[in-house]
């Protein structure tokens, strides 16, 4: 299903607001707001992502306070474009807003099946970290709990032709995410299994001191897998080869700069050396811009300049640059 208002932030306050908690607030929703674009937990921890966030409330598009069953909400949203364009700086994927609706059917042995009607920790769980990371789901209705028994019994037990994904088609969903809350020695386990309607099945377990952080991990996971999968597939085809011919490269000290340089170089997914001889360096390098947009990009605050007289466009793949060193 197509998610929309990923790069808008709901937070949770819970007295009013001054001006220097604004500015937090604007900082931590623009961390929410990155995860959810690009699907990495991680990348707040990028120096170029830290400067950003820094300074959050100059990508603040709009914000407004809202009032959620009875919980105060600050809702802000950043511009897109700007995120848009923060993220292929950094050189970070995207996840996409088409993302699976997932039916969570989980199960407690004290509660029975976390529905959509609770209001407990385990059902906070779910819906504030899948919210957190944008993930579209459905929790079952409260009648699951009468029917869990005779559900599971016919997917599972009483018709060998049947498996777990017919959740999809009882639940009308584009995947289903299934646990099992079981005590153990270190504490509480959730075993896991994810089907969607391409036949795929991704199995796991995580442990928590208490089953609302087992719950978190599971969510999480399932986050990270989707968007990885998402983002090695959106960056795949974006990506183009280009060969890179160098000029007046005299000593080995020009060329560990130049290697420096391209090295340093987000925009830059990887790059190779395909020969050197007496004055010229040719390299092998792959990136998510267009021709014109690398060469630009290299010669920005460079001592590789684009060599005249070449026609460079959206098309080419050899581009020539002179190095003055």
């Amino acid at each position: 299903m197509t998610v929309h208002n990923l790069n808008t932030a709901n937070i949770a306050i819970t007295k009013k607001v001054s001006g220097e908690e604004l500015n937090d607030l604007f900082q931590q929703g623009l961390q929410q707001v990155l995860i959810k674009t690009s699907g990495n937990p991680g990348i707040t921890s990028l120096t170029g992502i830290q400067s950003t966030i820094a300074n959050a409330k100059n990508w603040v598009s709009s914000y407004r306070f809202k009032q959620v069953a009875n919980q105060s909400i600050i809702s802000i949203t950043y511009n897109q474009k700007s995120i848009d364009n923060l993220l292929q700086k950094n050189n970070q994927g995207t996840w996409g807003n088409h993302r699976p609706l997932t039916l969570i059917w989980v199960n407690s042995i004290k509660s029975g099946i976390i529905s959509a009607h609770q209001s407990d920790n385990q059902y906070k769980a779910i819906t504030q970290t899948a919210n957190d990371r944008g993930l579209p789901i459905l929790l079952p209705p409260e009648t699951a709990n009468q029917h869990h028994s005779s559900d599971l019994t016919l997917i599972e037990q009483n018709n060998s032709t049947r498996t777990p994904t017919d959740l999809l088609d009882l639940y009308h969903t584009d995947a289903a995410l299934t646990g099992n809350i079981e005590n153990s020695t270190m504490g509480e386990i959730i075993h896991w299994q994810y089907n969607d309607r391409s036949g795929n099945t991704l199995s796991w377990s995580n442990t928590g001191l208490t089953s609302t952080i087992a719950i978190k991990k599971g969510i999480d996971q399932l986050a990270n897998t989707l968007a990885d999968q998402e983002a090695f597939i959106h960056n795949q085809g974006l990506k183009s080869v280009y060969y890179i011919y160098i000029n007046n490269v005299n000593s080995t000290k020009d060329y560990a700069r130049i290697i420096q340089q391209l090295k340093n170089n987000n925009n830059i997914s990887s790059y190779q050396t395909e020969e050197l001889t007496s004055n010229q360096l040719k390299i092998k390098l792959t990136s998510a811009l267009n021709a014109p947009e690398v060469t630009r990009n290299i010669a920005k605050n460079s001592l590789l300049q684009p060599s005249k007289n070449q026609v460079i466009n959206n098309s080419s793949t050899t581009i020539t640059f002179n190095w003055n060193s």
